[in-house]
């Protein structure tokens, strides 16, 4: 009986170890994730171009360069809409139309 409890305590043991190594690899894998996407951030802040991330339908969600490229088109909100919804912005509408 006690070599069944000897047993169990064992495996409870091993089994408490991989769980706790794996979840320090993906906490190391979630780490290194953001160090790489913050550079990429502070990157684009450095460039004379500017970039910018859409949602699944073509929405604004951020753009390179904060808030001096946010209000590039003036008083209009920028977040939020299609590129092609800004003023000054002339997209091909063959381009619309392929999307």
């Amino acid at each position: 009986m006690l070599d069944i409890l000897l047993l169990i305590a064992f495996s409870g043991g091993v089994v408490y170890l991989i769980m706790f190594l794996r979840a320090r690899r993906q906490i190391h894998a979630l780490r290194q994730a953001q160090k790489e996407h913050a550079r990429f951030r502070a990157l684009t802040e450095l460039t004379a171009d500017w970039f910018w991330e859409t949602d699944a339908e073509h929405r604004i969600r951020w753009l390179s360069g904060g808030a001096p490229v946010a209000t590039f088109f003036g008083q209009t909100a920028t977040f939020g809409k299609r590129i092609w919804e800004l003023p000054g912005v002339e997209v091909d509408p063959a381009a619309l139309a392929a999307l």
